[in-house]
């Protein structure tokens, strides 16, 4: 893959798309085996699992985990074909798969987290309504519907800029063969002033694949059906799993072609910059 000129973000996101487009036809039986894989391993974990799990936190935390050890080595592929332009695949399920999957995970639990504690701020401001009737007036109302959007706004533009700002932390795992300290320190120096470069290039590769999420979503919550019971999954549900498992494909190849891009622009900036 030529390199685009890495100056011009819109360049950038040209390439990013047509990296995601790559991924398709150059390894399609990675791309359908992590997408087979996980709708039949969470249909276990959903339905067959040996073991009970309380729903909430701790089920939550079993997808986040299956969502990692899942997709470390497609989203590691990725990023060989775009970083090194080439794709070993002995590589993909050896100690570096691992460490992806664990960037992954941490990053999955910690927004799991920060929604949870949201979860909890918000249930409190419920409880101090329905428990205190003269705060039951419409202002009041209306004020706390306002306070979710700031919340739900500033929670989303949290999980957003950090996650740029620590965007090259996974290519660094999975292509330098350095220790976690190393890689968090250069993740985020190597980011020092090419954050708003990343943040638009982010933005807008990132934003064809928020609308195809949304019609997924939707789709998702037509054939979703609540049941927990272990008994056969029928026909409805495993649609859903699949669509579920489509979401979470095309999410981590996006994600992993916007960070193999902004590896190798950064890197080219930094190149071609000049000397003091």
């Amino acid at each position: 893959m030529t390199a685009p000129d890495t100056h011009n973000p819109w360049q950038v996101v040209v390439s990013i798309w047509r990296s995601f487009l790559a991924t398709f036809y150059r390894m399609p039986l990675l791309v359908l085996g992590s997408f087979l894989l996980y709708t039949l391993v969470s249909g276990y974990w959903q339905h067959y699992s040996p073991f009970h799990t309380p729903r909430g936190l701790a089920s939550q935390s079993g997808y986040e985990l299956l969502h990692a050890v899942i997709f470390a080595p497609l989203i590691l592929a990725v990023i060989q074909m775009i970083a090194r332009q080439s794709i070993r695949y002995a590589d993909i399920w050896t100690v570096a798969a691992i460490s992806v999957g664990a960037v992954i995970a941490l990053n999955e639990f910690g927004i799991l987290l920060i929604n949870s504690l949201m979860r909890l701020v918000k249930s409190g401001i419920n409880e101090g309504l329905i428990f205190n009737p003269s705060a039951q007036n419409t202002a009041k109302f209306v004020l706390i519907y306002r306070l979710y959007a700031v919340i739900g706004i500033g929670q989303l533009l949290g999980v957003f800029l950090l996650s740029m700002r620590m965007a090259l932390l996974l290519p660094i795992i999975a292509l330098e063969k350095i220790g976690w300290r190393a890689a968090l320190l250069k993740a985020w120096r190597d980011m020092r002033g090419n954050f708003g470069f990343a943040l638009a290039v982010g933005c807008a590769a990132l934003l064809p694949l928020l609308v195809a999420d949304h019609f997924l979503a939707q789709l998702y919550r037509i054939f979703y059906t609540s049941n927990a019971l272990p008994v056969p999954l029928s026909p409805r549900e495993w649609e859903a799993l699949m669509v579920r498992s489509a979401q979470l494909t095309l999410g981590y190849i996006a994600t992993a072609a916007l960070v193999a891009w902004l590896y190798r622009a950064i890197a080219g900036r930094r190149a071609t910059a000049p000397s003091l």
